[in-house]
């Protein structure tokens, strides 16, 4: 479960013709764990200009990235930066470590390597927000946590379920109505979960006071 083991959270590899998704993705993870604990590559402008980036780059999914979500698509097969990550991000599937990728993908696409047992997310009907909730529900499930951990703090169950795109460094607020009850039940319901595996004194007052928040929001709505 530590948080530490590994210096990116969640790493992305992709073609270009997918950036305008992924960097939806990526800002609404960066906004729940910070910008230096997701590996994209705006994220890492000044990092990462320099001359030998094609050995540098790959070397951080396999060795720093605790999830790595590869974003399959036509072009991904063909394109030098990601078939270089995509070797190092193979090698993953034979060990252990199968467990650290999550392939994600447009267009029904495959990359070298995977089998017809291999299990993906599709992207097409999905935004970038439906995308993000996948993302923390994995990481959760990797760490032994509740499904829904990820999703009982900054980046709240109804800026996720939101099916409006957002900007790239806004979650939006939650709704209001009949719809926001619902998704401020299931919130408390994450909470609760949370609550359930807390260690830390200081965990387990942040949970308290995001309880009595939902609860406060669930009456207010009731």
């Amino acid at each position: 479960m530590s948080d530490a083991a590994y210096r990116f959270r969640i790493a992305f590899s992709f073609a270009g013709e997918k950036r305008d998704f992924v960097e939806k993705v990526a800002a609404l993870l960066a906004d729940k764990f910070g910008e230096e604990a997701i590996l994209y590559d705006r994220f890492h402008e000044a990092e990462f200009a320099r001359h030998d980036l094609g050995i540098y780059l790959p070397k951080l999914y396999s060795a720093e990235s605790e999830l790595i979500v590869p974003v399959l698509c036509g072009d991904y097969d063909h394109k030098r930066w990601t078939g270089w990550e995509w070797i190092h991000i193979y090698s993953l599937l034979t060990k252990q470590d199968g467990h650290r990728v999550m392939p994600c993908r447009f267009d029904f696409a495959e990359a070298d390597g995977l089998t017809p047992a291999s299990g993906f997310i599709e992207l097409d009907q999905k935004t970038p927000e439906q995308a993000a909730k996948l993302i923390l529900e994995r990481l959760a499930i990797n760490e032994g946590r509740p499904r829904g951990y990820y999703l009982s703090d900054t980046l709240t169950a109804a800026a996720l379920a939101a099916p409006a795109a957002v900007s790239t460094r806004t979650v939006p607020p939650a709704a209001t109505g009949s719809g926001a009850l619902g998704l401020w039940k299931e919130k408390l319901g994450y909470l609760l979960e949370a609550e359930a595996v807390a260690v830390s004194a200081d965990e387990k007052f942040r949970l308290k006071k995001q309880i009595e928040e939902a609860r406060a929001k669930i009456a207010a709505l009731s």
